[in-house]
């Protein structure tokens, strides 16, 4: 009977050892895990076409933000984003949901969904994506700065 009481209060103490050194799981919040949340601003971005894999257009459209003319795109933590120009005739507002996996972005608005890479550097965030048809793919870079 001792030698069970024994392997009995053993193995208590064991699992006690074991269970009091596990740490509870908590989920950190979004932000910490997520750079990009946050208030941005489109510095610049240039997009270039191709038409059956000949570059079409090597200018590309672009866009440089001015005093007037300026973009600020706005990625909550809820992995929502809203895109606003407030004096922009070029670019309206809209609004979807994002995905962040490693240095890969998702962008979705409406039945658009949009994949690229991104990176960070101190203030400044690039995104840079392709959007393809049959025939047609143009290759685009935004650079943004932190407001």
């Amino acid at each position: 009977m001792k030698t069970i009481t024994k392997i009995i209060l053993a193995v208590s103490v064991i699992a006690i050892v074991f269970l009091s050194n596990c740490k509870k799981d908590t989920p950190s919040s979004s932000s910490n895990n997520n750079p990009i949340v946050g208030k941005w601003g489109i510095i610049n971005y240039k997009q270039l076409s191709y038409n059956n894999g000949v570059l079409t257009d090597s200018t590309g459209q672009s866009f440089l933000a001015t005093d007037t003319e300026y973009v600020e795109v706005t990625f909550n933590a809820n992995n929502t984003f809203i895109d606003n120009s407030p004096n922009s005739s070029t670019f309206a507002h809209d609004t979807g949901t994002y995905i962040i996996v490693n240095n890969n972005f998702t962008l979705t608005q409406g039945l658009n969904i949009t994949k690229g890479i991104y990176s960070i550097s101190g203030n400044n965030l690039t995104m840079s994506f392709t959007d393809t048809t049959s025939t047609y793919k143009w290759i685009t870079t935004e650079n943004l700065v932190r407001k």
